[in-house]
């Protein structure tokens, strides 16, 4: 009689193990989606990658552009710079200008408008 429940006990046992190694009925599909997602991953990290890398070889040309130019453009903005540059004709403007704008600003806080 121990044996036959012995015997028993041993046949639920392993069927008890062979039901939960069973895989889900839908593992195909979620297998499936992991995959799916770990490839977006894949697409998204070389799309960023692509994207960082674009970035950056643009940044690389234009200072490179800018730095070519620059003699040029200093020699260009030197001369413009001196036929700009304030005489005495210019300077009571300027200063008149400059109280003009601060007395604006005492106005304002005054009368708060």
């Amino acid at each position: 009689m121990n044996s036959q429940q012995s015997n028993r006990g041993m046949k639920r046992a392993m069927r008890r193990r062979t039901d939960s190694a069973r895989l889900p009925s839908n593992f195909t599909y979620t297998t499936m989606q992991r995959v799916d997602k770990l490839v977006t991953k894949r697409k998204r990290r070389e799309e960023v990658v692509i994207f960082v890398a674009t970035t950056a070889a643009s940044l690389l040309i234009a200072a490179f552009g800018i730095y070519a130019t620059l003699p040029y453009i200093k020699l260009l903005m030197a001369e413009s710079i001196e036929q700009l540059a304030p005489t005495a004709q210019h300077i009571p403007m300027f200063v008149t200008t400059v109280l003009l704008i601060m007395l604006n600003e005492i106005l304002k806080r005054i009368f708060k408008t």
